[in-house]
């Protein structure tokens, strides 16, 4: 039962450290190839540890079906929303370079 519920206080702390960045408005936005994307991409990759661990839990019996169900959907919510961001990110990226190649283009006529 302490395992159950170390296990749950491990994903709600991992939610809520990936979660607080995402939800901050004041924060200033860094391109994808800077620092920011390189922290979504290890809080990605932890969360998918920690999914990981939680099915090895699941499958040993540690965890019960319903905390299992919970935590997962809890850990996908949290990956989902890294990977929208991820993705956001990277269609900006791609939106400025369209943009800078257009700009180029214009002053190629002159």
């Amino acid at each position: 039962m302490i395992e159950v519920i170390l296990a749950i206080g491990l994903v709600l702390v991992i939610a809520v450290w990936i979660g607080l960045p995402l939800n901050n408005p004041k924060q200033p936005q860094i391109s994808s190839n800077g620092h920011h994307a390189d922290v979504l991409i290890e809080s990605k990759e932890g969360i998918y540890r920690s999914i990981l661990d939680l099915e090895f839990d699941h499958q040993q019996g540690k965890v019960s079906d319903d905390d299992y169900a919970a935590m997962r959907g809890e850990s996908e919510a949290a990956a989902l929303t890294i990977l929208k961001e991820l993705d956001s990110d990277a269609r900006a990226d791609d939106t400025l370079e369209q943009e800078i190649a257009a700009a180029r283009e214009r002053l190629k006529r002159r």
